[in-house]
């Protein structure tokens, strides 16, 4: 069971990510990136193929957090007794990474949502996720840089030696590093700093297909 959990798992993630980075792609090119200009602003924008792109882009995120928490389990079930403390760790920091991520996912589909086709757009600024300067906005970086930078790093020394196991370890450092310093430049507002972030992640996502085939091959386990 934990083994066909762990393939479902890691199949969605792979694909998931994959379609998150292609209507991101086609999101940016339709709509470039801009410093927020107020809600008003925001508000203009908030119709049609940019809002339908914007929600599509949300979910996949939001389902990105729950599938997470479902391989870090997977892995802690996997894992070795004495590396079953890493495997802890990383999975308490993402189940604190899914609370933030998917709690900012929920408040713009409904209180966001709801303020705008309702005209209430009084302090709206402060949920708005595109504000990097808003209370919500803050905590879902929080959650994608810090929580899940932390349980990437601690589920990545929960891989074997095997030239499979170190690529995937590889990838979890590497995006687990580059998560963390994010939240530290973000921190002293550098904030151009997300479109690098989200380049390592989508290169590091490679994760998910290795553990994906590693799965259906039950003889080559890659987890220690």
């Amino acid at each position: 069971m934990t083994r066909k959990i762990g393939y479902w798992s890691t199949l969605m993630q792979s694909i998931n990510g994959y379609l998150y980075l292609v209507v991101y792609i086609v999101f940016l090119t339709m709509f470039p990136a801009k410093p927020w200009n107020g809600v008003y602003d925001f508000v203009l924008q908030y119709k049609g193929m940019y809002k339908g792109l914007l929600v599509v882009i949300q979910i996949l995120a939001f389902c990105q957090s729950f599938l997470y928490l479902i391989i870090s389990l997977v892995i802690n079930r996997y894992v070795s007794e004495k590396r079953k403390i890493l495997a802890n760790i990383g999975v308490c920091f993402a189940i604190i990474f899914l609370l933030l991520s998917s709690a900012n996912y929920y408040i713009q589909w409904t209180s966001v949502r709801v303020g705008i086709n309702k005209g209430a757009l009084k302090g709206l600024e402060y949920l708005v996720q595109f504000n990097f300067d808003s209370p919500v906005s803050v905590l879902n970086i929080l959650g994608w840089t810090f929580f899940f930078g932390i349980s990437n790093i601690f589920i990545a020394f929960c891989f074997n030696n095997s030239i499979r196991g170190k690529w995937v370890a590889r990838g979890f450092l590497l995006n687990g590093l580059s998560c963390i310093i994010t939240f530290i430049l973000f921190a002293i507002g550098i904030k151009q700093i997300m479109l690098l972030w989200t380049t390592v992640l989508v290169i590091t996502w490679y994760v998910y297909p290795i553990m994906t085939i590693s799965f259906i091959e039950e003889k080559k386990n890659i987890i220690s």
